[in-house]
């Protein structure tokens, strides 16, 4: 994040599932492995503080007891959203059905995490940027982004700006 902040970036992705490490299996139901997700996507809350960007980075979160493969937003010191996975592959060596629910299973739109209540969460997030109005965005993890796209395209739930 320090060096696409000094090479004037605006916007960094990191990998999904990034905090923890994509082949984590049985181990993303365990609290340790949870627990220290959330420690690293704090420190990283923290040291956005002092990086003029917006960065997307991939975690596995449990909300109400149930386990998702999240892209988080953050930004000034700030969550703003956070985006679970929708479509879960379970073919070949992919077996996240097994660790993780669709983003469909959860009925809030907001959650709270790392003390920061009201987060928007959802698949149908629409970010902008208030001092760059030409900057606006949407995320998508892997597969999401891969399935054919319906004749008709959902409303956003929000639209975020910051």
């Amino acid at each position: 994040m320090a060096d696409a902040a000094r090479a004037q970036a605006i916007l960094v992705l990191f990998p999904e599932l990034g905090l923890s490490a994509y082949s984590c299996d049985d181990l993303f139901h365990q609290r340790a492995l949870l627990n220290a997700c959330l420690g690293g996507l704090d420190q990283i809350v923290q040291a956005s503080k002092t990086h003029p960007l917006i960065a997307v980075l991939g975690v596995p979160l449990q909300v109400d007891h149930l386990h998702y493969n999240c892209a988080v937003v953050v930004c000034g010191g700030r969550i703003l959203g956070v985006i679970p996975k929708t479509y879960l592959p379970n073919y070949r060596e992919f077996y996240e059905q097994r660790y993780f629910s669709p983003a469909g299973t959860y009925s809030r739109r907001e959650i709270e995490l790392l003390g920061f209540g009201n987060v928007p969460f959802g698949s149908r997030l629409l970010f902008q940027a208030d001092e760059q109005p030409l900057l606006k965005f949407h995320v998508e993890i892997c597969e999401d982004l891969w399935v054919p796209i319906p004749h008709r395209m959902p409303r956003w739930l929000a639209l975020l700006s910051f």
